[in-house]
């Protein structure tokens, strides 16, 4: 592999990318003599195989799809197809959605399918992502929601489709916001959580996409003496202006975070104090951290 290929290996298969069918033959020619010559091994010609992007892609997403872990996931993964016309990038508006598709994704299944991935003695992360990212995530199953929000210590390994779900998921909630949001202030005192400052913005915005959800006092509490994301994405949750004009001169704008997060807050604050502080925090920013705040949406003022 010092031959400056591109690849890609578990155990003892190895996946090798090439730019044209030319240039992955002399890899192949390449890799067999290396094997030879270094390790005394053989390339197995019954498994090895010359595939384009497409073919190799749609391998890929063969063998993810379509090995359901139980029965339920496979009536989920017809449910969606049947909606989507199996497009597995497709989102589904829940509103317009079969009725009978909807009822599919009831809490009991969801729980089921995510509690059988996660029980099992080997966790299949990839499946279980997949599961997470275009099943659930895909419709925006809002019963799931406090089922994954409670296990979500058990689900960093596959973080980004976790907080895709709990995204597209929040804008469907309709169930006990109290227990969802003492669930929320759980997570967010989960060291691991407080590591990863993505999943953290995607729970903190939980108070402000889901209008219910009343814990900003509760979750501002557990930071008396602190000047953090957190603190900021949720004060601007709850609206608390006069707590940000307050305390702004204490920020010290040397986290990416914390500066998008202020620049997110700056709604919240009336005229030039706004502006002053979204120019405050972009002088701290790199060129490329001002092109990824820029596309952030500021959460709604609720009143």
């Amino acid at each position: 592999m010092c031959r400056g290929l591109h690849f890609c290996r578990y155990v003892d298969d190895f996946h090798i990318f090439c730019a044209s069918k030319s240039a992955a033959k002399i890899a192949l020619y390449d890799f067999a003599e290396v094997l030879d010559q270094q390790q005394r091994l053989t390339v197995q010609m019954q498994k090895t195989r010359i595939m384009s992007k497409a073919e190799f892609i749609q391998l890929a997403d063969t063998m993810l799809v379509e090995r359901p872990i139980n029965e339920v996931e496979r009536l989920l993964i017809g449910a969606v197809k049947s909606e989507t016309r199996g497009d597995p990038y497709s989102q589904i508006k829940i509103g317009t959605a079969n009725a009978q598709t909807v009822s599919l994704f009831s809490k009991d299944n969801i729980e089921e399918v995510l509690d059988k991935y996660l029980k099992a003695k080997v966790v299949d992360y990839a499946k279980l992502g997949w599961f997470l990212r275009q099943r659930v995530a895909q419709i925006g199953a809002p019963e799931g929601l406090p089922l994954v929000i409670d296990r979500l210590e058990h689900l960093h390994p596959v973080v980004a489709s976790t907080a895709k779900y709990i995204i597209n998921a929040s804008a469907n909630f309709k169930g006990d916001s109290v227990a969802l949001g003492e669930s929320v202030i759980k997570a967010l005192r989960d060291p691991v959580v407080q590591r990863l400052p993505y999943l953290e913005m995607v729970l903190l915005d939980l108070f402000s996409s889901v209008p219910d959800l009343n814990h900003v006092d509760r979750h501002t509490a557990n930071y008396v003496n602190a000047t953090s994301t957190s603190l900021v994405k949720a004060a601007v949750a709850g609206n608390r202006a006069a707590w940000l004009s307050e305390r702004k001169s204490e920020f010290r704008l040397t986290d990416s975070w914390l500066s998008s997060a202020i620049v997110m807050a700056s709604k919240c604050l009336v005229g030039d104090e706004g502006r002053f502080w979204v120019e405050h925090a972009y002088s701290h920013m790199t060129p490329m951290e001002k092109m990824i705040t820029r596309t952030l949406k500021p959460p709604s003022n609720t009143n």
